[in-house]
């Protein structure tokens, strides 16, 4: 089984999260809504690839080293596509402690700012690709730790 290596920024701010909704554009299922993320160029190490999605997919910048990872913060998913096929993923989750800038839609999805408890109701009401809530609540136990 083929897995397609991904990356993705986890952005936290008080208690929200953002998050990017799918649009026709996007490969992904129009209105689904996900962290920022994506493929992984040729070349490009994970961590390259969730500071350079964030920045098409929100507007957001972070350097590299504004990234960090957290125990738990790689899943696998197969998940269904606009043109009918399903891929199996391996994403790579990092945390991003520092950013700048401001919100803007990118070419295949549009950032919001979303409340962790609303983010938990719409992954019960299955409008979030897989893992989402899982990454959350791994890096929520991460940063509680003494």
């Amino acid at each position: 089984m083929k897995i397609t290596p991904s990356a993705a920024a986890l952005v936290v701010k008080g208690n929200k999260i953002l998050m990017v909704q799918e649009e026709k554009e996007s490969g992904h299922l129009t209105g689904i809504y996900g962290i920022p993320g994506g493929h992984v160029n040729a070349g490009e190490l994970e961590i390259e690839t969730a500071a350079r999605e964030l920045a098409e997919e929100t507007g957001i910048s972070a350097k590299i080293e504004d990234f960090e990872e957290f125990p738990g913060n790689y899943f696998t998913a197969k998940i269904s596509r606009k043109d009918g096929s399903v891929v199996n993923f391996g994403w790579r989750v990092f945390y991003c402690k520092k950013f700048s800038g401001e919100l803007k839609k990118g070419k295949q999805t549009t950032p919001y700012w979303i409340d962790i408890e609303k983010a938990r109701e719409m992954h019960k009401e299955r409008k979030l690709l897989p893992n989402i809530i899982e990454a959350l609540d791994y890096y929520l136990e991460f940063i509680s730790r003494p």
